[in-house]
């Protein structure tokens, strides 16, 4: 959540900035997320 909150901030501050890096850090942001999501899958299905 951070990361989007850190990426829509830059928008903010600098509109005419938002490019590669904006890009690159909502992926970033989204990657993490999958991530998360597959180890909270993994960590329930180890319960089991």
């Amino acid at each position: 959540m951070c990361c989007f909150r850190r990426c829509s901030g830059g928008t903010e501050r600098d509109p005419g900035a938002v490019g590669e890096d904006g890009f690159g850090d909502v992926v970033a942001g989204v990657e993490h997320q999958r991530r998360a999501l597959q180890r909270r899958r993994h960590r329930l299905h180890q319960f089991r």
